[in-house]
């Protein structure tokens, strides 16, 4: 009992652990592989050295076994050609196997060299099952020594299972090719990494750049100079409505022309090109009109209307007749003199808002803020999709998975850590 409780207070013994940082896994296989390797290659060269000796011995026996004479002498003629037969092929094929073994000098190649020798072994005993049969009934004794020489052969590539099994070289390879691949995304994230912390400082410069444009812009705008330019610019906007309600008031008085025109141009195929431009657009299609022919294409219609040419409801028909006579040359001859006052009052304002040095400065200022936020969303694009892939890297679920593989071959616990510096 006193035992018991002395247990429960005795220190449990500390696990030997292996600590690496993600870099080293690596370079750390590879010299766990360099160590072991002597070994194993000494253990080989030990099996290999017997695989040959038993197969020179096998093809000693095996010309005794073709030497050898029958004991019994008066065996047929015929049963010793059957003989003779069979012993030739039993010889001939084991050579064959003899010469198609290999020995195992590349650990690499393990899996390929025991699946050879199983092949290989797996033929020698199908085709020799039958001249074994008929040859042991002869010489018995020759022949089940080469059959005891296989079986060393087999017991020896047993070994050779042995020591690569207790060599953990396959679960070596597998820890290996986890490795590379980890490494592979690990420096993957890195360079991310690295490309990202230099976007988000060229983001956050060229950020802090557009702020200070924008404050500079902000002053330049409380200066005298920017509130005479705004001033100027009130001035343009009252000449822009202006020109909106005169360009209003002719689509109107066109408007109430619309029904007559679209009737008259179906009988005034010439014109009927002029009068869509003027129903669609009348400012435009003024401008176009030089010579004003729209006042004769009026009159016209006035004439087609009364003399009943185009039918129109009496009402309506007074009302078009009013309207066209209101339409003359003098008003359109004025309304476009107004217009075109209207429009050289607009550009004087601009041009005169134009020469004043501080627009040119907020000009510049402006241009340099679009110069700035163009390759900023560029950029803040990149840098998402950089983010995007370093998550699907899950770069720590992957280091678990190789801490866990590494800990299996290594039968101690295997922590991987990172450094600092590198996160």
């Amino acid at each position: 009992m006193f035992k018991k409780i002395l247990a429960l207070f005795k220190r449990k013994e500390k696990v030997p652990t292996i600590t690496l940082t993600e870099t080293e896994v690596l370079q750390w296989l590879d010299n766990q592989h360099t160590e072991k390797l002597p070994k194993i290659k000494e253990q080989l060269k030990e099996i290999n050295s017997g695989i040959l000796q038993t197969a020179e011995q096998t093809k000693q026996v095996l010309v005794q076994l073709h030497e050898a004479q029958l004991q019994n002498t008066n065996i047929p003629d015929r049963e010793k050609h059957f003989m003779t037969g069979n012993r030739e092929a039993y010889i001939k094929r084991t050579h064959q196997f003899l010469q198609q073994l290999q020995l195992l000098e590349n650990l690499g190649r393990a899996d390929e060299y025991f699946s050879n020798y199983i092949m290989n072994v797996a033929q020698y005993h199908e085709t020799t099952q039958r001249p074994f049969h008929i040859v042991s009934q002869f010489f018995k004794n020759e022949v089940s020594q080469v059959a005891g020489k296989i079986r060393d052969i087999d017991v020896q590539i047993e070994k050779i299972k042995a020591v690569i099994s207790t060599a953990k070289y396959r679960e070596w390879q597998i820890a290996k090719q986890e490795a590379v691949e980890f490494q592979k995304y690990y420096d993957r994230k890195q360079v991310l990494v690295r490309e990202s912390q230099i976007l988000e400082k060229e983001i956050e410069e060229r950020e802090k750049r557009k702020k200070e444009c924008e404050e500079e812009l902000e002053e330049m705008r409380k200066t005298q100079e920017y509130e005479q330019v705004t001033t100027l610019k009130e001035n343009v906007q009252d000449i822009i409505s202006k020109i909106k309600l005169k360009r209003l008031e002719l689509q109107e008085t066109f408007s109430s022309l619309e029904q007559g025109l679209k009737k008259y141009a179906r009988v005034s195929f010439q014109d009927e090109k002029l009068i869509l431009m003027y129903l669609d657009n009348s400012l435009d299609a003024l401008q176009d009109d030089k010579n004003l022919r729209i006042c004769m294409v009026l009159q016209n219609m006035k004439i087609a209307i009364q003399k009943d040419e185009v039918q129109m409801k009496v009402d309506k028909k007074e009302k078009t007749v009013q309207d066209c006579d209101k339409v003359t040359k003098e008003y359109l001859v004025q309304y476009k003199k107004v217009i075109t006052d209207l429009k050289k009052q607009e550009q004087e304002l601009l041009n005169r808002i134009k020469a004043i040095p501080i627009m040119q400065d907020i000009a510049s200022k402006k241009k340099e803020i679009d110069a700035i936020k163009e390759p900023t969303g560029e950029w803040k694009e990149k840098l998402e999709r950089k983010g995007k892939e370093r998550e699907a890297i899950a770069l720590e679920a992957r280091r678990e998975s190789l801490a866990a593989r590494l800990t299996e071959w290594a039968e101690m616990p295997v922590v991987l850590v990172t450094k600092e510096a590198e996160e």
